[in-house]
């Protein structure tokens, strides 16, 4: 790769798990990222397996008591803050880049911010993923809450979104995000 190398931080919780577009997508991309040249680490939650794995930094599971088991379900988990370990990842950054608007995100967004460090952000998370699975996805309002509510926690303080369609752009754009820059970029497939 020619040009300047870059110490890069994706942002994602589930990146510990490849059982969905987002976290195969976050993956693939720090690897194509790794094979230019750039250091690419990973911050999410940890593995389960307990070893060890290469450019990824792990942080402890936040259980919801009541709604872990369908959150499991979905495939997904979060992260529990520490502030100290988030701080210490992102600090050498270039660049960080948060796929999903939740609390390690943004938390991830401030402290970059405060360090100068330029944030980037992906619309990998539709509101009616939510909806759905709690059996409410065909009420329009609470998707439209959800979409403003992702624009107000995390959205409005980027600059920048990477949409993985043509239609998640339409959707986002109908949903007010006016100020923000989008990037349609598709998640690719995986060459065989």
């Amino acid at each position: 790769y020619p040009g300047p190398v870059m110490k890069i931080v994706f942002v994602l919780e589930c990146a510990n798990k490849l059982n969905n577009g987002t976290t195969a997508t976050c993956n693939r991309f720090a690897e194509e990222l790794r094979k230019k040249g750039h250091e690419v680490t990973i911050l999410g939650t940890e593995f389960e397996d307990g070893e060890q794995h290469d450019n990824y930094v792990e942080l402890p599971h936040f259980v919801f008591p009541l709604v872990e088991g369908l959150i499991r379900k979905e495939g997904f988990t979060f992260a529990r803050c520490d502030i100290v370990k988030i701080y210490n990842c992102i600090k050498d950054a270039d660049l960080v880049h948060v796929f999903l608007p939740m609390k390690l995100g943004k938390t991830a967004q401030l402290i970059a911010d405060a360090l100068g460090i330029p944030v980037t952000t992906a619309f990998h998370l539709q509101p009616q993923n939510i909806s759905s699975a709690i059996h409410l996805g065909h009420l329009k309002f609470l998707n439209d809450i959800l979409y403003a509510g992702f624009q107000r926690y995390l959205y409005h303080s980027v600059l920048r979104i990477h949409c993985p369609s043509s239609m998640i752009e339409r959707e986002i754009r109908k949903h007010h995000y006016k100020e923000n820059i989008t990037h349609v970029i598709s998640n690719g497939v995986i060459p065989f």
